[in-house]
């Protein structure tokens, strides 16, 4: 009889520590990860009606506009888009913070989405401005 309790005894234990290693390996890959990062995502058209061929940008790195018909921005919280006059990401730009779209010509010649969520984007959304 004494036996039976230590055995169940033990295999609870058993259970319990097997039950908290699986959640803490849990938490240990959540913290490790982090939060999924957002992005926006910027459709640049070849026809001035936003149809027709199409690129579709939404990593962080500059890209110099090819396709000038129009845009329809998808904002993300923290994942601007920044539109150069000049080619290569330099010169004034004007800054996309939300949702947006201009179905015409657009006159911007490269465009960058800054996809960091840690504050600096709006630094450097003013300092470009």
């Amino acid at each position: 009889l004494l036996q039976l309790k230590v055995t169940s005894t033990l295999t609870h234990m058993a259970t319990s520590s097997t039950t908290f290693l699986a959640a803490a390996v849990l938490l240990v890959l959540i913290a490790r990860t982090g939060p999924a990062s957002a992005t926006s995502t910027l459709l640049l058209f070849g026809a001035d009606d936003c149809s027709g061929d199409f690129a579709s940008i939404s990593d962080c790195s500059c890209h110099n506009a090819t396709l000038t018909g129009g845009y329809i921005f998808s904002y993300s919280q923290g994942a601007f888009a920044l539109l150069y006059q000049n080619s290569g990401c330099v010169g004034s730009a004007n800054a996309l913070t939300k949702s947006v779209s201009q179905c015409s010509k657009v006159d911007f010649g490269s465009v960058k989405i800054l996809c960091a969520t840690n504050g600096n984007n709006l630094r450097e959304v003013t300092a470009t401005q």
